[in-house]
């Protein structure tokens, strides 16, 4: 979760998403990850980097004119 918001935050940042999408992104990122019981530590940083990577792979019109912080 973290590093999806992590992702997200960056590309808002960046100027490349509106404010509004970072939820949308997380919660995409979520709902792809499959749970891990009692996971170790490279299954958490597998996860991680999976979450990242799913957050950026997130497609999502925008309305022409929004600017970053539009939501």
């Amino acid at each position: 979760l973290n590093g999806a918001n992590e992702a997200a935050v960056g590309l808002l940042l960046a100027g490349k998403i509106p404010f509004g999408q970072i939820a949308e992104r997380v919660a995409w990122a979520l709902e792809r990850m499959a749970p891990v019981s009692r996971p170790g530590l490279e299954e958490i940083l597998a996860v991680d980097a999976a979450a990242r990577d799913a957050a950026l792979s997130y497609s999502s019109p925008q309305p022409a004119g929004a600017g970053p912080f539009c939501p």
